[in-house]
């Protein structure tokens, strides 16, 4: 009977519920067999190892110290799942910040580049208009050398036709007294022939 029960309670270890094997969310393929290699060693070399100077134990106490064997294992594959998988998505957001680091690059030297063409297109313009300033200022000084002339021109127009009047009042002065030198030129001459006929007769 004893045997029976030995035989019935190492059925019911046997047979009872099973311990659950706990699994990342997520695990990475290059992570899942690693971490089973780690727990069929750890499980192999547990088994394997007995109590060097203790007698055989009972069959409940092995499979006690199976189930203790396989939750420790359990245990340790969940830590290597979770380093694992904490490497995996770390690796995973190195990448996209390295990608993001790439693609900021490129933004920055495509802004560079704008920013290149723009300089020389303001240079182009500051040359342009310091050439159109420049000319306006040719043209002004230009503009100023005529007014300057046209003043001198007014300025000895305005002299030569003062010089013309007043030759012109010299010439009607000295017509007059011709005219007068000639009209009492005459008149002495008439008043002489008249004169003369008064004798004759």
């Amino acid at each position: 009977m004893a045997s029976t029960a030995a035989a019935g309670g190492a059925t019911a270890s046997i047979s009872g519920p099973e311990v659950p094997t706990p699994v990342p969310d997520v695990p990475s393929p290059s992570a899942q067999p690693a971490a089973e290699e780690e727990l069929e060693e750890v499980f192999c070399r547990r088994l394997l190892q007995g109590p060097p100077e203790e007698e055989a134990a009972p069959l409940p106490h092995v499979l006690a110290r199976v189930r203790q064997t396989i939750e420790d294992a359990t245990s340790t594959a969940k830590v290597a799942f979770r380093r694992d998988l904490g490497l995996e998505v770390r690796k995973l957001e190195l990448d996209k910040l390295s990608e993001s680091l790439h693609q900021w690059h490129q933004e920055l030297q495509a802004a560079a580049s704008k920013q290149a063409v723009a300089e020389m297109e303001l240079e182009e313009d500051r040359k342009s208009l310091a050439k159109r300033e420049s000319h306006a200022t040719n043209m002004e000084l230009q503009l100023a050398h005529q007014r300057e002339a046209l003043k001198s021109m007014k300025e000895s127009a305005a002299k030569k036709e003062a010089k013309l009047q007043e030759r012109t009042r010299e010439v009607e002065a000295a017509q007059a007294a011709l005219d007068t030198r000639v009209q009492e030129a005459i008149q002495e001459a008439v008043q002489k022939l008249q004169e003369d006929q008064l004798r004759g007769a």
